[in-house]
């Protein structure tokens, strides 16, 4: 007892916090934190039945769970073990105990992941982070929207007008957003917004890198212009 006392006295000294409220965040997120036997990286702990988070769930919730709380570390290692799994440019769903394969039947959670790592990198903004990005998660990103772009599991793909079919959306959640179609509005409002954090990475690596600074910058030129073409198609529902 007096162990976990010590350690939670340590852990709320480095955030720094002084109001109540955000100390019992920090405690709340502290709890939920846990090292995934399967990823080798930190994961979250949904509720017993004990059950590696939710994938959707962890991404909606990364700001508040790891930014807000100051936990600096287990933001990379999220991001890390979420970059390591993805499997034609799906982001994994679900991890459970006994199960070494993830489980991929979301079609939003790869969109979640570019708002969190750009909620990472707009928290962090060193030249560390930067380079993770560049080196480890770029690849993924790009590797997202390419599916995305030309057709993927779950019905996912970009039509004609720029906005995405998601035919067979199958989540945890049940859908909230307006129909559009077979265009769920608010996966769409997602892929507009992953395109725009997309536009803004790509635009942030060149203006770091000493090599190929102009190819991040045509990237994000032809991005912003798919983003202009995905917000008027939205707008025209």
């Amino acid at each position: 007892l007096l162990k976990a006392k010590s350690r939670i006295e340590k852990l709320l000294k480095e955030t720094g916090f002084e109001e109540e409220t955000e100390n019992a965040k920090v405690l709340m997120a502290d709890q939920s934190l846990l090292q995934s036997q399967y990823t080798g990286y930190v994961t979250v702990l949904e509720k017993k039945p004990w059950k590696l988070g939710n994938g959707r769930d962890i991404l909606l919730n990364f700001k508040q769970l790891v930014l807000d709380t100051q936990k600096y570390k287990q933001a990379k290692e999220i991001l890390i073990s979420f970059s390591k799994n993805v499997k034609n440019g799906l982001m994994p769903n679900e991890f459970t105990k006994g199960e070494k394969k993830p489980v991929y039947n979301s079609v939003d959670a790869s969109l979640l992941y570019f708002e969190a790592v750009y909620q990472y990198i707009n928290c962090m903004d060193d030249d560390e982070s930067w380079e993770l990005l560049k080196e480890e998660i770029f690849p993924v990103l790009q590797q997202i929207l390419n599916a995305y772009r030309r057709g993927t599991d779950l019905h996912i793909k970009m039509q004609e007008n720029g906005l995405l079919n998601a035919g067979d959306v199958v989540s945890f959640d049940e859908w909230q957003g307006l129909p559009c179609g077979e265009k769920p509005y608010e996966v769409n409002e997602l892929w507009l917004n992953a395109l725009l954090h997309m536009e803004y990475i790509s635009r942030g690596i060149a203006k770091r890198s000493k090599e190929k600074a102009a190819d991040y910058l045509a990237y994000a030129a032809g991005l912003n212009d798919l983003s202009v073409w995905v917000k008027d198609s939205l707008s025209r529902r």
